[in-house]
């Protein structure tokens, strides 16, 4: 079976991993917590069983197993989301229902322009999408003209590297003059600023190179920029602040901005770092 193949079988079989969890967890406990002692690898070998008795054998291969422990921490992440769905809109007389998505890295391309297939909203070609993306930032970075979120997004990464994206931090490692150089280490052995950083060329190319690859969560900031190359107006919700069980709408700002077009709706689970396609409706009363 091709790992392409293979990944979409697991993405189908979402659901029967949802019913282990619950199986699995103590509902003696808020909704929060009640997945805490939740293994993946107990979780995973039920899915297995669960496969064999429908006389689907599995071949065991780390591939595998890590694509089914990739989709059972994403399970685990939305079931400790706690906003539950459909879910009141802050101050409004409306409510957000939530579609299921993908939750590989594409999460983001997969709620802003995919079909459902199998059940869960998927992009096409998020290879595609991020290619307009990389290349719309290339430009703004060559016009000297960075949108501030992206700014911001780069700084920040300089000044917490912990929190830096795998892909991101990969990237900055680099070979010049036939020597394997850590931008990273290079600047801050420099005395740089975060500044600097986000403005250096080098550091920029290997952020796009992250970027580009599907596997790279994007963040809110970046996901806003890709609606704006695909032409989406995008209305992105995510928690309340102020009632954890409500959602509310971002607004215009430094991070993200609305832009004209065909109108999508997305929320955004900060807790499983997971975009999911959405809908606005009227709330019953």
């Amino acid at each position: 079976m091709s790992s392409q193949a293979l990944i979409d079988t697991f993405w189908c079989d979402i659901d029967i991993i949802d019913q282990i969890i619950e199986e699995k967890a103590d509902p003696t406990v808020d909704s929060e917590h009640r997945y805490d002692n939740v293994k993946s690898e107990s979780v995973r070998d039920v899915y297995k069983r669960i496969k064999r008795d429908n006389g689907q054998e599995l071949d065991l291969n780390i591939m595998q197993d890590t694509i089914i422990d990739d989709q059972i921490i994403i399970v685990l992440k939305q079931r400790k989301d706690p906003v539950k769905f459909p879910a009141k809109i802050s101050g409004k007389n409306e409510e957000l229902l939530t579609y299921k998505t993908l939750g590989d890295g594409a999460c983001g391309d997969h709620a802003l322009v995919g079909e459902v297939k199998n059940g869960y909203y998927r992009a096409a070609n998020p290879l595609e999408t991020r290619k307009k993306l990389c290349e719309h930032l290339q430009k703004c970075f060559d016009e000297n003209n960075v949108p501030l979120g992206i700014q911001l997004l780069l700084e920040d990464s300089f000044r917490k590297p912990d929190m830096m994206g795998a892909q991101f931090r990969e990237a900055l490692k680099i070979t010049e003059n036939g020597k394997e150089i850590d931008l990273l280490d290079k600047f801050k052995k420099a005395n740089k600023t975060a500044e600097d950083f986000a403005s250096d060329k080098q550091v920029f190319k290997a952020y796009l190179a992250s970027l580009s690859n599907p596997n790279t969560y994007l963040a809110i900031e970046e996901l806003g920029i890709l609606a704006t190359c695909l032409n989406k107006s995008l209305r992105l919700f995510k928690q309340s602040d102020t009632d954890p069980k409500e959602v509310t709408e971002l607004e215009d700002g430094p991070v993200f901005s609305r832009t004209p077009g065909e109108e999508v709706v997305v929320y955004f689970n900060a807790k499983g770092q997971h975009f999911e396609r959405a809908v606005i409706r009227a709330k019953n009363s």
